[in-house]
């Protein structure tokens, strides 16, 4: 599981002075607190190959 926090008021997409200017701005804005900024969790589930050590699917179905 990945967390990854996205500014996109501050995307810049060529290295260039301005892309210099913006990240130090970004990083006053988020020491002053008003940066607007967006949460992401990325989870990486295993595909079905890899649970090879333990039944899967109706095989694994236990009945209570």
């Amino acid at each position: 599981m990945r967390e990854i926090i996205k500014f996109p008021e501050y995307k810049i997409a060529e290295k260039t002075e301005w892309r210099c200017k913006s990240k130090s701005s970004l990083r006053k804005a988020i020491e002053d607190g008003t940066a607007k900024s967006e949460r992401w969790i990325h989870v990486n589930l295993p595909s079905v190959d890899e649970h090879i050590m333990h039944p899967t699917g109706l095989v694994a179905f236990i009945s209570v």
